[in-house]
């Protein structure tokens, strides 16, 4: 019996302390934030506030939310990196524990490195310290010192090395005096150049001066001893069991916090140190590793930074503005003020307790359940369907209740459920019990009880735990509430919001349909409340929310927030407080204070945003979420709050270029960016400075004042494509939604010039240019006019030769003579018939001298002709061929016109005599392409060269000939070929088609 009444007492033990537990907001940085390795060695808070982080695989710093990162690619000489220190000059040294390590000095462009080579006693390096001008390394055989001056490298004297090795564990300093630590041996001091033992002491991992005390961590204890002592040199240690620590910090309220991790016990993780109590808060400050080695903290943003050796950084929030409470992982349904005291009403039952978080009453799912038994064995009415009521189920069993809400009224508490409705009293006891089943109740303004039925319309009940009498509003009223969601209850009047049918107004005159009336239109409604101003405020199933003033029932808007403003699109909860207007989403908590907003989530420690409930209390926001609840001091938000008020440029790159080298701490370019045309594509890496919180920045920008703003991003990254040729005056702003506030910067002039084809001294010289080549153009058309005019000259003057050549003098006599013959012998028929054919021959002549071509079709019957009367001289003696390609089309080839008759002619005076045997000549047109074809004139003849006849008219004739194709068809080389030989005469011709 004794054993399960202490059971019991130990389970209620650990359930209040469950519900008392609170954890602090805390923030989880791992590889996937961009850190280098989440096995952290230090942790280290530069000057300008940012967090370094030395791992096993190089070194890390926190810019904006994620980590950025140098290794040996960037020249830092080594990866593993296990101290971290800045010195006066605001260069960062780096120690690192490779066996080839040592200590680089990164003056954030370039790297100086110190090793063994240089002076130092040993190339592993546990600690770092500067002091007065010089930098103390702390190594595994002794403590070197680095004169930040001249550089020069000196090792101590003094080390007693213990089994080889003299490792520095730790530095602190006390009066300007440089103390250290080391494992095996002791503490040590530096006096001039030279280390003198203090305290003897063995197995000593960390050690630190805070206050005035010395804390040194062995295998299983701490020990503590006061500045005092230990100057006197006085060993007088008092030694607490804890974790070995690894590494101590002050934080706020002078609150020592430690790193402790076992190494081979499985014990660790995050202590306070206390006088003489050391406790783990690893599971109030949210820390799941038990290797932690490093603590630091950020004074000014109130974050206590936690390194550990497996699981990354935390970032723990200490400024106690959010306070989570876990509640026993329960849901957390409703949350009310009552007698000065706070009212949580969670899955599990009904907890009190006061404002130090102190419970003073728990009612469980079992005493409701038993008070509900108790009433209906004792024989009242119950309420059934056929009178308009919901029915309950009383077999549902105590763990299968579901709580809705907690209704205040005046000193007593309705607690709503699926098994009815239960009254509580001042003295925290139930004492009344409704067998009705309501998802929404709420009051009149006299405080009758509003029990809304599903799907039944509404009972108003004048005392419902005293008798079940009321006035049942039938649904089928068009001014009866329905699918009410929520109930607000003021001195005059009751305001009910449904979900389907808009809002409804309960006065002393009943309920009345604002839908309906036409008073308010809008049908669908989430939240309703009230402001400090007495204005409604509604929220929309939407997301839309609608300030409101009321006057005699009418109804004005004075504001409406657009649901584009908030962040997230599900509304959660609604409150007011002071001035300020507060919407809960899936997003976070949306804060409006006049034109600007806040957003309150993961990074200030709001992570559970299915909230189920909320209430203000003392200027503390309660949010029940599905997992316990939040308490959130308001007036910490509300006020003035620090934000952006610097902007770097980290990185600036042009066409994708970086433009000068990444630096660090001098990184602002301020002087006009002067870039040519094709430097057109620009992309800013901003660092700003000045917030808190880096993800709750949004920037946008525009390239001139008066211009049209980007949208806003979550990156601070800008970045501008294929800028036109002119002059910008870019400036960024940046929305900080932690303090809602709004900042500008600018940014660099930029001046991109124009392309050389939009500049004057182009214009002029194009300009020029045109003008030259249009004067160019000129002449040349010009003396192409005048050349051709030369040519139809010469033309007109070959043509008209050639036609004096045709004719001949001494064939019109031969000509004549015939004739002549044929009358004197009186052969009447011969003479007509060649005086017939003479006079068409001259007719021809005379046509073809006044055309520029003709057909070979023409020409060819013009020969004939030509060749028939001259044969006629020599009785037909000489016999004659004309071969012409069948695949040359005569009709629609045209050669220049009179061109072949002087070769022919030439072979009737000059090829034959009277003792040749058989005359005969050969004409034979051949193609050789589309455009040209080949002409040869044979004869079997003496040959030109044997005959002396009439030479001069047949050489002119050849001239006239060969001048007019190289005038008509220049193209051609070579178009008049004649060769002579003893068997006769071979005239070649290549003839171009001229149509």
């Amino acid at each position: 019996m004794q054993f399960r009444l202490s059971s019991l007492f130990y389970l209620l033990v650990l359930f209040c302390a469950n519900c008392f537990s609170q954890q602090k907001p805390v923030r989880h940085y791992t590889t996937n934030d961009g850190l280098q390795n989440n096995a952290v060695r230090t942790l280290f808070l530069d000057s300008k506030g940012t967090l370094w982080a030395g791992t096993e695989n190089g070194i890390s710093y926190l810019v904006n939310g994620t980590f950025k990162n140098i290794t040996s690619a960037n020249g830092l000489g080594f990866d593993n990196c296990w101290a971290i220190t800045e010195d006066n000059n605001h260069n960062l040294w780096f120690g690192s524990y490779d066996d080839n390590g040592g200590v680089s000095c990164f003056n954030g462009k370039t790297f100086r490195r110190f090793t063994t080579k240089n002076g130092l006693a040993n190339n592993r390096i546990r600690k770092l310290l500067c002091f007065d001008g010089f930098m103390y390394v702390g190594t595994e055989t002794g403590v070197s010192v680095i004169n930040l001056k001249t550089w020069k490298v000196t090792t101590l004297p003094g080390a007693e090395p213990h089994k080889g090795v003299f490792i520095v564990t730790d530095f602190m300093t006390i009066n300007n005096t440089v103390y250290f630590s080391a494992v095996n041996e002791g503490i040590y001091k530096i006096e001039r150049d030279r280390i003198v033992k203090v305290i003897s002491h063995s197995n000593i991992y960390s050690m630190a001066c805070i206050n005035d005390k010395i804390y040194c961590s062995n295998k299983d204890n701490l020990d503590i001893i006061t500045v005092n002592d230990f100057l006197k040199g006085e060993k007088k240690i008092s030694s607490v069991k804890s974790s070995i620590l690894w590494d101590f910090v002050k934080g706020e309220d002078d609150k020592i916090y430690a790193a402790g991790w076992g190494v081979f016990k499985p014990i660790g993780g995050l202590y306070t140190v206390n006088g003489d109590k050391i406790t783990n808060v690893s599971n109030e400050y949210g820390i799941t590793s038990k290797g932690l080695l490093s603590v630091i903290y950020d004074v000014e943003k109130k974050i206590l930074y936690c390194g550990s050796k497996d699981k990354g950084i935390y970032a723990v929030n200490l400024e106690n503005i959010i306070n989570y409470c876990s509640h026993n992982q329960k849901p957390v349904v409703s949350i009310a003020e009552f007698q000065n005291n706070i009212a949580i009403l969670a899955a599990d039952g009904l907890k009190v307790q006061d404002k130090n978080n102190k419970t003073l009453k728990l009612l469980t799912l079992s005493q409701f359940k038993n008070f509900q038994q108790r009433y209906i064995s004792g024989g009242s009415p119950l309420p059934n369907y056929a009178d308009g009521y919901y029915e309950l189920d009383y077999n549902i069993t105590a763990r299968d209740i579901i709580f809705y809400e907690i209704l205040k009224g005046n000193e007593y508490l309705l607690i709503n459920s699926n098994i009815g409705i239960f009254k509580i009293d001042k003295e925290l006891k139930i004492t009344e019990y409704l067998p009705v089943h309501s998802y929404k109740i709420g009051f009149t303004p006299q405080e009758e009880l509003i029990e809304t039925i599903p799907y039944a319309g509404v009972h108003v009940y004048a005392d419902a735990f005293y008798s079940l009498k009321n006035n049942w509003f039938l649904e089928s009223d068009p001014n009866t509430p329905l699918d009410v969601v929520s109930i607000l209850h003021t001195k005059g009047k009751t305001y009910l919001a449904s979900i389907f049918k808009g809002l409804y107004v309960y006065d002393r005159y009943g309920f009345t349909s604002c839908l309906e009336n036409g008073t308010f239109k809008e049908p669908k409604l989430k939240f309703i409340t009230k402001n400090d101003r007495d204005n409604l405020i509604i929220a929309t199933e939407y997301g839309d929310i609608y300030k409101i003033t009321e006057k005699k029932g009418i109804f004005e808007i004075n504001e409406k927030i657009d649901r584009s403003r908030l962040y997230g699109k599900t509304i959660s909860f609604i409150e007011c407080y002071k001035d300020v207007l507060i919407i809960g989403t899936e997003l976070g908590i949306n804060i409006f204070k006049g034109d600007s907003v806040q957003l309150i989530n993961t990074e200030q420690g709001f992570v559970n945003k299915d909230v189920k409930s909320s209430a203000i209390i003392d200027g503390v926001l309660w949010l029940g979420t599905n997992k316990g609840y939040y308490k959130i001091k308001l007036d910490s938000f509300i006020k003035d709050l620090p934000t952006v008020n610097r902007i770097d440029i980290e990185n600036l790159k042009i066409n994708n270029v970086p433009f000068k080298p990444d630096q660090w701490y001098q990184n602002v370019i301020y002087s006009p960016l002067s870039l040519a045309y094709t430097e057109n594509t620009l992309e800013f890496s901003l660092n700003p400075s000045g917030h808190k919180y880096a993800e709750k920045l949004r920037y946008r920008f525009r390239l001139q004042e008066g211009g049209n703003w980007s949208p806003y991003s979550n990156k601070p990254l800008i970045y501008l494509p294929y800028l036109p040729s002119g002059n910008y005056e870019p400036e960024v702003e940046v929305m900080d939604l932690y303090s809602g506030k709004i900042s500008r910067f600018g940014l660099p002039l930029i001046n991109i010039a124009l392309p050389f084809w939009k500049q004057i001294w182009f214009v002029i010289v194009l300009i020029s240019v045109l003008i030259l080549i249009s004067l160019l153009i000129y002449y040349y058309k010009r003396k192409q006019i005048i050349q051709k005019a030369l040519v139809e000259r010469r033309l007109s003057e070959t043509r008209h030769e050639a036609l004096i050549a045709q004719m001949n003098p001494h064939f019109t006599f031969n000509a004549m003579n015939a004739i002549q013959n044929y009358i004197i012998e009186k052969d009447t028929q011969n003479s007509l018939r060649y005086i017939g054919k003479l006079a068409k021959l001259m007719r021809t002549n005379l046509e073809n001298s006044r055309r520029k071509s003709i057909n070979l079709e023409d020409e060819i019957a013009y020969l004939e002709n030509y060749i028939t009367i001259e044969n006629i001289r020599f009785d037909n003696f000489i016999t004659y061929f004309i071969d012409v390609d069948p695949e040359i089309d005569l009709y629609n080839f045209y050669i220049p016109a009179m061109l072949l008759q002087p070769f022919i002619e030439n072979v009737f005076v000059h090829a034959f005599n009277d003792t040749h045997s058989s005359p005969q000549f050969i004409i034979a047109l051949k193609k050789i392409s589309n455009e040209v074809v080949r002409c040869t004139i044979s004869d079997n003849g003496n040959g030109y060269k044997n005959s002396n006849t009439n030479k001069l008219h047949s050489s002119k004739s050849t001239l006239i000939v060969r001048e007019r194709l190289e005038l008509l068809q220049p193209e051609l080389k070579d178009a008049l070929k004649i060769k002579f030989s003893i068997t006769g005469t071979e005239v070649v011709l290549l003839l171009k088609n001229i149509s």
